[in-house]
């Protein structure tokens, strides 16, 4: 039955994708109309959706940690690990990047004197837009009709998967677990200080700011894989369910009451990702597991990289014919318009992050397992 279970196990881990999509859709698209604010406590935890961003990063350093800890004794199992997700990653972000540039020749020429120093494309063509923002302590010029705003997120990703193969070859797993225990622990201590050197914004989205979310995800892996696997499982059966429902509770307490972003704050929701992990991918909690069965969340985890980087990408596209021509003359920027454009927007992306899987990524994934031989 284990094949079956880690199948399972995998269903599972990608339908997580979904949930922490469709949080991070719903809270940019809730910003439409602007009649939501920081200010006011409620409205500001309907804004929160972003942590999904963590829940992301906790995902990966337990996919890729777990991929590099299965195959790291199978030979040019490094030369595969990257040909994989140069195929799965490159082709929709530079496609993306790509229409950034048509757009700016074609569309909005002005947007060209803008593009220059921490502004200039290349930030975001070698994978350190995040960098870029950390310097300029602001968030970069996006063209006017492509939001690359959020192509922070994927930078922080790739410098993960670009240096922490070489960690999991070179250190044991005893080690590598005191490592990712130091990481998740040091976290708020580092995004502390990343806000002060850097301020709010280049501190948000600061490398060493994320490495406790992904540093969780390894850890997590490692235990998975731990010789002493029952009593994970067991933790995983009963008292994380209860770490898992304490710390959102916090969390929700501090993103309603707390008008900032703070360190501690995304420590709980790096925790609180951990624990739901773990307790999906367990298979022991019969409520989450009917939830993440849901077919919506197998349809919208399938996509989710296409939606993750379509939706904001065409904000401005969504903004002008969306809400400026339809849903606001017709609803008004209230409930009903804000719902109506959550929705319609939502579908707008849904339809064009299938039709980029249809075309652009499932074709080049046939190739995933041709990884060039060594010269």
């Amino acid at each position: 039955h284990y094949p079956l279970r880690r199948q399972r196990q995998m269903c599972i881990r990608d339908r997580l994708r979904g949930v922490a999509i469709l949080m991070v859709m719903f809270s940019h698209f809730c910003f439409i109309g602007e009649n939501l604010s920081n200010d006011v406590p409620i409205q500001r935890f309907l804004l929160s959706g972003y942590l999904g961003v963590d829940l992301f990063f906790v995902l990966s350093g337990f996919l890729i940690t777990g991929i590099l800890l299965d195959n790291q004794h199978r030979p040019r199992y490094l030369r595969v690990f990257y040909w994989r997700r140069a195929l799965r990653i490159f082709p929709l972000y530079y496609f993306v990047l790509l229409l950034a540039a048509l757009s700016v020749c074609c569309l909005s020429p002005g947007d060209a004197l803008q593009q220059r120093g921490f502004d200039a494309p290349w930030w975001h063509w070698l994978y350190l837009s995040n960098i870029a923002i950390m310097l300029k302590q602001e968030w970069l010029h996006s063209p006017q009709w492509i939001q690359l705003s959020h192509f922070w997120s994927l930078a922080v990703e790739e410098q993960f998967y670009l240096c922490w193969p070489f960690i999991v070859r070179g250190m044991s797993r005893r080690h590598l677990l005191w490592l990712c225990l130091a990481l998740v622990l040091s976290s708020p201590f580092l995004g502390m200080w990343m806000r002060h050197g850097f301020g709010d914004v280049g501190g948000y989205v600061a490398t060493p700011t994320r490495l406790g979310s992904l540093a969780m995800g390894a850890l997590l892996a490692l235990l998975w894989r731990h010789p002493l696997q029952s009593r994970v499982r067991k933790w995983g059966a009963g008292p994380l369910g209860w770490l898992a429902g304490v710390t959102l509770l916090l969390l929700l307490a501090a993103r309603t009451f707390v008008p900032a972003i703070s360190a501690i704050e995304m420590l709980l929701a790096t925790v609180a990702a951990g624990a739901l992990l773990l307790m999906a991918v367990n298979l022991q909690h019969p409520r989450w597991q009917r939830f993440l069965e849901l077919p919506l969340l197998r349809h919208v985890g399938k996509y989710s990289y296409g939606l993750y980087v379509y939706h904001h990408a065409l904000k401005a596209v969504w903004h002008h014919w969306l809400w400026k021509s339809w849903i606001e003359p017709t609803w008004g920027a209230g409930f009903i318009g804000i719902s109506s454009y959550v929705l319609a927007a939502g579908a707008a992306s849904f339809a064009v992050a299938y039709l980029s899987w249809c075309f652009l990524e499932a074709p080049l994934l046939k190739f995933k397992d041709r990884a060039p031989a060594a010269p």
